[in-house]
């Protein structure tokens, strides 16, 4: 038996897919990272994991037929393992990627994964307004938000439009020293709130807004999990209080 270790490049790679060669493109890395982004046409099998033989041979039992291994980068040896190991287990012509993940997206070809759907998701709009080096009101709406919590299917998006901001008189440095009012409107129910906000300019004259506060987000009608409105909850329970941190920089 002919035993075969050879290496391939990104482009190659894509010749010998688009020519729909006999061949099985295996991700060695955490299942995670595969979700994530990954080769067309790969599976995933995880060279960390200790049953990595018995999950290939699931995916490739002919041990004569091609298979070429892949990592996230060339500074990675996972492929390099996989190979080791798939030799040392009968597999008979496996190929190193070596440049794997990296070089992929490099040479500009396409991937798959949950990364194509976070692309998609809009940024965050702003529109704010600015007088002598601070702000003095604006708006902004975010999108692409905890489907359970905010049934986002229904409601996509989430405003916040600045009423008022002010001063705090004596704040020392590296602390908030602002007070931001306006109105929050999620899942068509809008209050008013209003938070501590550290307000300053960068050395490249940029201006800089932080702010680190929590809400009850039941007060918007997002009771899943809540202990007010459920019980039993056990380890379903999930906190009423929400963290939200904003920074937002004005060139």
């Amino acid at each position: 038996m002919t035993v075969s270790h050879e290496s391939v490049s990104a482009h190659r790679l894509k010749e010998l897919l688009d020519g729909r060669e006999a061949l099985t493109v295996l991700d060695v890395m955490t299942e995670e990272c595969f979700s994530i982004e990954h080769l067309p046409q790969a599976r995933n099998a995880c060279v960390y994991n200790v049953d990595f033989v018995d999950r290939v041979k699931t995916i490739a039992p002919d041990l004569s037929g091609r298979i070429v291994v892949y990592g996230s980068s060339a500074k990675n040896l996972a492929s390099s393992v996989a190979v080791t190991k798939l030799l040392q287990a009968g597999w008979s012509n496996v190929v190193d990627f070596r440049g794997g993940l990296e070089d992929w997206t490099k040479a500009g070809f396409p991937t798959e994964g949950t990364h194509l759907q976070q692309e998609k998701t809009r940024m965050p709009r702003f529109d704010l307004s600015v007088f002598n080096d601070d702000f003095t009101g604006g708006e902004f709406e975010s999108a692409g938000v905890s489907d359970d919590f905010f049934e986002s299917a229904r409601y996509p998006e989430g405003q916040f439009h600045i009423d008022w901001v002010e001063a705090i008189e004596g704040a020392t440095a590296g602390q908030p020293n602002h007070k931001v009012s306006g109105r929050l409107r999620l899942k068509e129910v809008e209050r008013q709130i209003e938070f501590p906000a550290l307000i300053g300019m960068q050395d490249d004259g940029a201006l800089v807004a932080q702010a680190n506060f929590d809400i009850d987000r039941t007060q918007w009608n997002i009771l899943y999990g809540s202990g007010r409105f459920f019980e039993k909850l056990g380890m379903h329970l999930v906190n009423d209080l929400v963290s939200i941190q904003l920074k937002i920089v004005v060139e």
